[in-house]
């Protein structure tokens, strides 16, 4: 009877169907043009036979892979697309996975508020329906908003929920998001050998399972590693690793960040030159994407560089910029750090009042949330600089 039925509605479960699957492994591969190219014609042979299911399949899956490079507005008309067929369906399992993927678009442009609504939604669904790898994964990009607003402690809960699931259900894929994350927050917090012994293992794990995409991801964090140990040519070497491997992904968002710490080596390593070179290449491709949080940490990295070089002028432009979106998008020590650079640029251009005023409310910052290093560089600012409030 099933082979009556296979023979006359092929396409209804036979290649589609499968067709999905491969879109699966073959983005898990890091062929990310030929599961792009499966799920575009699967659309278009799709278009003429009202598999509602089905559309949505790929519509999720090329919208994923969109967003991931950068493509935000098509991506998030797939995913509407998408979430609207899955909602006809009933099918609330799917409509969380849907929300994730819209999270990261919002993630990318900096509306952390706009992703952390989507994030939740897709935990709520997945609690709801009891899909563990849907709980798993949405508590993940959840610790991952907290880290990006300083919140370190209630991030590795979350990665310690998602390794815990993960690892319940021998969930390989689950597990690597898990150890890259606590490899991340543990470099956040200065443990650097406890975020290396989490990092050699998911790129182990990686480097068997043949994903380039979690491949850029822990060989970035390791790059951070060797960097915060002052290991510069080791650290480079890493994210040389991670932009070799964008380029293959055609992933923007890696990119950006290998050409921004690439600058950050040279920076450190005395060639202003090469940095600059490498901060303008991640400047171009943050501002061609709309990534903002990325945009605003090369501008910040810019504007640093060019006050060394006397450059107040210039730097004091970069600082505004990165200041804008951070204020939005960024945690308050980060505000904070942006504030006391754009204070010293201030000052070079002989603008105390507006130095004070910088440096008034990164103090103030530095205070309310206990970072007493921040504050003594802050008053030794004001102190050097014989700054008060009305001067001119």
């Amino acid at each position: 009877m099933e082979w009556t039925v296979l023979a006359s509605k092929p396409t209804a479960y036979f290649p589609h169907r499968l067709q999905v699957a491969r879109a699966e492994v073959l983005f898990d591969l890091g062929d990310w043009d030929r599961a792009e190219a499966v799920c575009q014609m699967s659309l278009e042979t799709l278009e003429d036979e009202g598999d509602v299911r089905l559309q949505a399949s790929f519509e999720n899956h090329l919208g994923r892979i969109k967003a991931l490079r950068g493509e935000g507005d098509r991506a998030e008309r797939l995913l509407a697309s998408a979430a609207e067929r899955y909602r006809q369906l009933n099918d609330a399992k799917e409509q969380g996975r849907v929300q994730g993927n819209l999270g990261m678009i919002w993630e990318q442009r900096g509306d952390f508020e706009q992703a952390m609504d989507c994030y939740q939604r897709w935990l709520e669904l997945s609690r709801l329906t009891g899909f563990l790898p849907g709980v798993a994964a949405a508590n993940g990009n959840i610790g991952i908003l907290h880290a990006k607003r300083g919140d370190l402690k209630g991030a590795l809960e979350r990665f310690d929920t998602l390794l815990k699931i993960s690892e319940e259900l021998d969930d390989l894929k689950g597990i690597v998001l898990a150890l890259g994350n606590l490899g991340q927050a543990n470099v956040l917090l200065g443990e650097l050998e406890r975020a290396e012994v989490y990092l050699m293992r998911k790129i182990e794990l990686v480097r068997r399972m043949g994903d380039r995409f979690q491949l850029c991801q822990a060989m970035g964090s390791l790059g951070d590693v060797w960097l915060r140990r002052k290991q510069y040519t080791k650290a480079e070497t890493c994210y040389r690793d991670v932009m070799e491997n964008a380029g293959a992904l055609r992933n923007p968002s890696f990119a950006c960040q290998a050409y921004r710490m690439i600058g950050e080596v040279r920076h450190l390593n005395g060639d202003s030159i090469g940095a600059l070179e490498h901060y303008r290449a991640a400047s171009m491709i943050a501002k061609q994407t709309g990534n903002r949080p990325a945009l605003a940490e090369v501008d910040r990295a810019t504007g640093v560089l060019l006050l060394g070089q006397g450059k107040a002028g210039e730097a004091a432009e970069h600082l505004r910029s990165s200041l804008e979106t951070i204020r939005t998008s960024g945690t308050s020590i980060q505000v904070a750090e942006v504030l006391a650079d754009l204070s010293r640029a201030l000052l070079e251009q002989g603008e105390k009042s507006a130095a004070y005023s910088a440096t008034v409310e990164a103090l103030g910052i530095a205070r309310d949330v206990g970072d007493n290093e921040l504050a003594a560089e802050l008053v030794e600012i004001m102190a050097q600089a014989d700054l008060r409030e009305k001067t001119p």
